[in-house]
């Protein structure tokens, strides 16, 4: 039971941080939208403090499990996972749901990125760039009182 809780947790993990991206839709050829901007921004900094905190517990019960594993090597998978789901949401435009509606398609359209790295590119720089974002966000962030994660 604890290992689907965990896989419909990763599974759905990207979520939260994959609001940030949605300010990508703003149009400001007409001037600057400040309540557009700042909704989007509150949304996205709500989303990445749940992500956080949810990663937190996961962490704790992860170093039950594997204590020897740091929560650094986690935290480090778990922001390049929540990043490559972020790239299939965003540039091929599937959703969580998808890997049980449809799981060849979301396969076959995302297997290329791994066998030809050189061809993506660009995509390997927004995933680990995008990663990057995350590892330092939750590195500067504060920790609330959870356990030591």
């Amino acid at each position: 039971m604890q290992v689907l809780a965990f896989l419909s947790w990763l599974l759905f993990f990207p979520n939260a941080p994959y609001i940030l991206t949605d300010l990508t839709h703003l149009d400001h050829s007409h001037g600057f939208n400040w309540y557009d901007t700042l909704l989007i921004l509150a949304a996205g900094i709500a989303g990445i403090k749940m992500a956080f905190d949810s990663l937190d517990l996961v962490l704790i019960e992860l170093n039950k499990l594997f204590p020897r594993i740091s929560g650094i090597i986690w935290t480090t998978c778990f922001m390049l996972l929540a990043s490559y789901g972020i790239y299939l949401g965003r540039y091929l435009r599937f959703n969580s749901w998808d890997i049980l509606s449809q799981p060849y398609t979301l396969f076959r359209s995302s297997i290329d990125l791994f066998l030809q790295p050189a061809i993506y590119r660009s995509e390997w720089t927004m995933i680990l760039i995008f990663s990057g974002f995350l590892i330092s966000l939750k590195a500067i962030w504060p920790k609330d009182n959870l356990q030591e994660a």
